[in-house]
C-alpha cells in the first residue's frame, strides 16, 4: 500500500514533509512501538487537520466512520453534560464508531487547539 495525498520522488519537499510528520507521530509514546511503514500507511489514509479550542470534534449519537489521533493539545470526552475523560497527545478517539459502524458514544470537545490526523475509510488523505 502506498501513501495517499501528494506524492513526490524521494528527497522532494513532499516526501520530506511526509517523513517529518511520520517522525513526529513515531515520537508519540503510544505509537512508538509501531513500524514506520505502518505509520506511513495510516498517514496516507489520513488528513492532518487543526481543530480550534472550543470546537466540537465529534457529537454523541452521530454516525461517522472517522477516528482521530491527537498529535498535540487536549480534548474533553463528554457523555451528556458530564466530562468523563480528558485526553491528549498520543490518545485516540472515535475508534469504537469506526470499527463498529454504530453511533458515537460520546461528544469530544477541543479544550485547546488540536492537531489530530483524521483517518477516514473512504477518503484519501493529504498532509497539509
Amino acid at each position: 500500500m502506498t501513501c495517499g495525498g501528494p506524492q513526490g520522488p524521494e528527497g522532494t519537499a513532499t516526501s520530506d514533509k511526509v517523513e517529518s510528520v511520520v517522525d513526529y507521530i513515531h515520537s508519540v509514546p503510544s505509537l512508538r512501538a509501531s513500524q514506520r511503514s505502518t505509520l506511513r500507511e495510516i498517514l496516507g489514509a489520513s488528513n492532518v487537520i487543526k481543530v480550534m479550542k472550543g470546537k466540537v470534534v465529534v457529537v454523541e449519537g452521530e454516525i461517522d466512520d472517522s477516528f482521530y489521533i491527537i498529535l498535540s493539545g487536549k480534548a474533553s470526552v463528554r457523555k451528556g453534560a458530564q466530562t468523563i475523560a480528558v485526553i491528549s497527545r498520543g490518545e485516540c478517539f472515535g475508534e469504537m464508531s469506526y470499527l463498529s459502524g454504530q453511533s458515537r458514544a460520546a461528544t469530544v470537545l477541543a479544550e485547546t487547539d488540536l492537531h489530530p490526523p483524521q483517518d477516514q475509510r473512504h477518503a484519501a488523505g493529504q498532509v497539509l
